[in-house]
């Protein structure tokens, strides 16, 4: 295992997580590599101060309530985006039936409209050219 492995597994070794197999190669890499070791040696003191004085980061309650507000508002827009976006899809998907329904019929109609016309016109003219002769 190359060191960037061996240093993504470090703190699962740390937490008895890894399997035997990895456990096994990580245990013979420490052996032979002062990197890692040291990269270890940093990780217990780190978790040691962490454990030992025992660190908490308070936050006031303005601040708190600050955060909450804006995460509120941020939900709130996400909300409103969804809605909006469902609004849209539906009014498309109406707009989009609406005039191919539109443009169908009308073309349709207008060919039948003309043809129809046109047919009547010419065998009335006709048919009155042929009664005056």
């Amino acid at each position: 295992m190359s060191c960037d492995e061996i240093k993504n597994k470090l703190s699962a070794f740390m937490d008895n997580e890894l399997s035997k197999d990895d456990l096994q190669k990580v245990q013979k890499h420490l052996l032979n590599c002062s990197k890692c070791q040291s990269e270890l040696r940093l990780l217990q003191k780190m978790e040691k101060f962490y454990i030992e004085e025992n660190h908490e980061f308070e936050v006031s309650e303005e601040v708190n309530q600050r955060i909450m507000k804006e995460v509120i508002e941020i939900s709130k827009r996400v909300t409103f985006f969804k809605k909006i976006s469902t609004f849209s899809i539906a009014a498309s998907t109406i707009a989009a039936i609406l005039l191919g329904a539109f443009v169908a019929n009308f073309s349709f109609t207008e060919t039948e409209t003309n043809f129809d016309s046109e047919f009547n016109y010419v065998t009335l003219y006709s048919y009155v050219e042929g009664a005056q002769q």
